[in-house]
């Protein structure tokens, strides 16, 4: 047990909140946190010039809402593994899930934990502790941020302050002077009072893979990988590697602490974009898990590619695209058929007799019958497969609209179809051959032009909307 003595200021005596004063100024944001900063550098090593300069940044010097009502002085998101209170907040997305921490000492705890350990922020830790350039970089590479400019602003701040000064490891607990100090005097501090407090900080320590687990490890597609053992577990597994077991469970697409079957490939490291293969040929009993972890393909991108949703699941003999675009969806399987029991009147001496309902198929009508079937049923999302010509066509319900979903139909057939179909605004006509997005709840015209890299102008004029409005079940072309 390593004790760390830490002197440092603390607005509003232990750390409250918010405070009612004015607004803290960036000189009095590095006096209060540069020595935590300091002590965490020591502790994990991040360059405690980094650490401030994303404290000012990212809290608006301690005055934004996150960091006086939440303690969040580093923009944390909720994440799936955050078990601790949160609130709501507009940033990337409206109304995204924030951290709230008891104090700003736990949200530069919780920091410096976040950074450390992490496989996608590792390469941070090979830089050099005085080389904030490179650390400004790395935390954007790696996606700390979505601003463009995060390391520019980082390095600013930095060179502007002079928060280098403090990555010296064996600098020693001061006053801060400010960014244009006059000799031989300190810039007073308002609305603060000097604490000491003892805390008991425990050394990080990296926990070892088990010696005889590296001959268990593989490549698959370029990515790190084993295979589960007879009665194996997430959590055994992620002791066996030496692995945060919430990494394992991300980098695996799992939410739980799961029992593996044996033999069921495991990634040790975030699984690729892309594959060198062009495709997947499903196999019996497989599953867009299963395909995803057989391939290395991260699984929101096997489903965005082949225009399935999660929980849709290809039937045997499909082909799943890995690399690009599928040029339809492939046919799903179907959901099983309940057959509820049927009560025979009972006759005297005679038992009850149950029997299943008799299912006959329906015989094959024209388009415009099969799709004014649509109307008898629930506004939900349904499935229809329409033989048209050669082609079989989808068609779905969502909400009311009733789509009809080209697939590889000529331009023959969908003309002569049209005209098959009455002018009713209801029915929707979506061909495969131009990229589209189904609308989820939840999303906005805003995330949906953020997700696909357009402008929300761009998908006013490609759908020709005439309101900004949109809900769940409808269809935006994203691409033609």
């Amino acid at each position: 047990m390593k004790y760390v003595k830490i002197f440092f200021l603390i607005l509003l005596w232990c750390g409250a909140t918010s405070f009612s004063g004015p607004k803290m100024t960036v000189d009095e944001y590095i006096n209060t946190y540069k020595n935590l900063a300091i002590s965490e550098m020591k502790r994990v090593g991040i360059p405690a010039s980094i650490t401030l300069a994303q404290g000012i940044l990212e809290s608006g010097t301690g005055n934004s809402r996150l960091a006086t009502e939440g303690n969040n002085h580093f923009g944390i998101k909720c994440h799936s593994n955050w078990t601790g209170k949160t609130m709501y907040v507009d940033d990337d997305a409206p109304n995204e899930c924030f951290r709230v921490y008891n104090s700003a000492y736990d949200s530069y705890i919780d920091h410096s934990n976040f950074l450390y350990g992490k496989p996608r922020y590792a390469e941070l830790f090979t830089y050099k502790i005085n080389d904030y350039k490179s650390w400004a970089h790395g935390l954007k590479k790696a996606g700390y941020a979505t601003n463009p400019n995060y390391a520019p602003l980082l390095i600013d701040l930095i060179e502007k302050y002079q928060l280098y000064k403090f990555d010296d490891p064996n600098i020693k607990p001061e006053i801060y002077a400010g960014s244009n100090p006059t000799p031989n005097e300190t810039k007073p501090i308002t609305n603060t009072k000097p604490v000491t407090i003892d805390i008991n900080i425990e050394p990080v320590v990296k926990p070892k893979m088990d010696p005889s687990a590296k001959k268990l490890i593989f490549l698959q597609n370029g990515v790190k990988a084993t295979k589960a053992l007879k009665n194996d577990d997430t959590k055994t597994m992620a002791t066996r590697f030496a692995v945060p077991l919430t990494d394992l469970l991300e980098d695996n697409d799992l939410t739980q602490n799961t029992k593996l079957e044996e033999g069921q490939i495991m990634y040790l490291q975030p699984k690729k974009k892309k594959s060198k293969k062009v495709s997947h040929i499903v196999q019996p009993n497989e599953n867009m898990w299963k395909i995803a972890q057989i391939t290395g393909v991260k699984l929101d991108l096997l489903l965005k590619r082949n225009y399935l949703e999660k929980g849709q699941e290809p039937v045997e003999g499909e082909t799943i695209f890995l690399s690009k675009k599928a040029p339809f969806r492939p046919k799903l399987k179907e959901a099983p058929k309940k057959q509820e029991p049927v009560k025979v009147e009972p006759v005297k001496n005679t038992p009850v007799v149950t029997k299943p309902v008799e299912i006959n198929e329906p015989k094959p009508v024209s388009i415009l019958d099969k799709i004014k079937q649509l109307d008898t049923m629930p506004e939900k999302q349904v499935e229809v497969n329409i033989t048209y010509g050669k082609d079989t066509l989808l068609t779905t319900q969502q909400g009311g609209i009733k789509s009809i979903i080209f697939e590889n139909v000529i331009p023959l057939l969908e003309e002569n179809m049209r005209k098959e179909l009455p002018e009713d605004d209801d029915y929707l006509l979506i061909n495969r051959n131009v990229e589209a997005h189904y609308v989820k709840q939840g999303e906005t015209l805003y995330s949906i032009a953020k997700f696909y890299g357009l402008k929300v102008d761009d998908l006013i004029d490609m759908n020709k909307l005439e309101t900004t409005t949109i809900k769940p079940g409808d269809v935006l072309i994203i691409k033609k």
